[in-house]
């Protein structure tokens, strides 16, 4: 509970806030002085965390799985550095703000000429992903700041992620957006649940709260397999449509 809500819900009863809603603020106070703190040290870092970033990208792009969409875009070192620098930035703003209006505010996936703002191009979206998902796994943090950037680093790759199935953007296998859904839920609007998957979801379907099976888009990318692949490995020989010895048939048979 924010302070304004809480002294909204006292002032419609028109009473002072109760023991509950004191405790709730006092939370965000607390928490507030963790983020800070967590903005400080991302701010500290930065430099150190692009830099390894940077080198952890580069070995991302050289191993493009298989099947899945390479960025389009080839970037140099220098790119990789300054995207993340951007990143952690933004997640600082968050933090200092004490919720994510920096990262609505400051975030498209279209040029804006109307403000500044971070462009996260069609090509570019496999990228952020890999980069944020580095940036919460980044070894150098106190288990404190992790857990305070987590929770935007989340929400920023869940925004990445549902802009790219909300405009049929295929993502690499591993950032694909992925929900779960209840057995029940399915067979209550299953057509609504078949259309996410269609967009490029992958839904994960439980049953009391057990993951049982995983509904997932139909990977077009498969080639298909191309005539005389074992041309020139062997000769069918002359006799492979006679008839089969008589001991050979007679095995067959079982007698």
């Amino acid at each position: 509970m924010s302070r304004s809500d809480a002294i909204d819900a006292a002032d419609a009863q028109g009473r002072f806030l109760d023991e509950n809603e004191y405790q709730a603020v006092a939370g965000r106070f607390q928490q507030a002085i963790v983020d800070l703190k967590a903005a400080k040290e991302l701010a500290e870092q930065a430099d150190v965390m692009s830099e390894q970033g940077r080198l952890f990208m580069v070995g991302q792009s050289q191993k493009q799985p298989d099947g899945s969409p390479a960025d389009a875009e080839k970037k140099d070192d220098g790119q990789y550095a300054n995207e993340i620098t951007q990143y952690l930035r933004l997640l600082s703003y968050c933090l200092v703000a004490g919720n994510t209006g920096p990262l609505d505010d400051y975030v498209s996936f279209a040029p804006d000429n109307t403000r500044p703002s971070v462009v996260i191009s069609r090509q570019g979206l496999n990228d952020g992903v890999d980069m944020l998902r580095y940036i919460k796994t980044y070894g150098g943090l106190s288990p404190e700041t992790v857990k305070a950037v987590g929770r935007y680093v989340d929400y920023f790759i869940e925004r990445i992620q549902t802009h790219a199935a909300s405009s049929g953007i295929m993502l690499s296998p591993s950032n694909k957006l992925t929900s779960t859904v209840t057995t029940d839920d399915l067979q209550r609007d299953p057509l609504r649940y078949l259309q996410q998957v269609e967009a490029g979801e992958t839904l994960v379907i439980s049953k009391f709260d057990r993951p049982i099976a995983e509904l997932k888009p139909v990977d077009d990318n498969h080639k298909l397999r191309p005539f005389g692949l074992c041309s020139g490995e062997f000769v069918v020989p002359d006799d492979f449509d006679d008839p089969l010895p008589e001991n050979l048939l007679t095995a067959f048979e079982g007698q």
